[in-house]
C-alpha cells in the first residue's frame, strides 16, 4: 500500500485538482488537468497507483463490487443484517429505501 506522510501531500495541488475536476461540459470526468499535466483517475490508473490490482476470475467481465451492485440486494435482508432490531431504512417520497442512518445500525455494521 502507498505510504502518505504529511510532508508528501501538497495541499495547493490537491485543491487545484478538485477545482478543475468538474467542468460544465463533462459530468463524470476520468481525467483532469493540474498545472498543465493531465491526471488520469480511472479505475485502472488508481489501482496501479495504489498497488491494488483488480483481480478477476477467468471469463469475468466485472470486479466483485460491480457484480454485487448488479445483484440489487433485498433492502429488508440488508436491514436485517445491518440494523438494530426494529429499525431500518429511511424511505424517500416514493416509499422506496433511501438510506440507513448511522444511529439505526449495529455497532459492528
Amino acid at each position: 500500500m502507498t505510504d502518505f506522510t504529511d510532508s508528501s501531500i501538497d495541499v495547493a495541488i490537491v485543491k487545484e485538482f478538485y477545482t478543475n475536476l468538474f467542468g460544465p461540459e463533462d459530468k463524470s470526468p476520468k481525467q483532469v488537468r493540474v498545472r498543465g499535466h493531465l491526471v488520469k483517475f480511472d479505475e485502472d490508473t488508481l489501482n496501479t497507483f495504489l498497488k491494488t490490482p483488480m483481480i478477476m476470475e477467468e471469463g469475468e467481465n466485472f470486479c466483485a463490487y460491480s457484480r454485487f451492485a448488479l445483484l440489487r440486494p433485498d433492502p429488508q435482508e440488508l436491514a436485517a443484517k445491518l440494523c438494530i432490531i426494529g429499525r431500518g431504512f429511511k424511505l424517500n417520497a416514493d416509499g422506496q429505501s433511501l438510506k440507513i442512518l448511522r444511529e439505526n445500525m449495529t455497532t459492528l455494521a
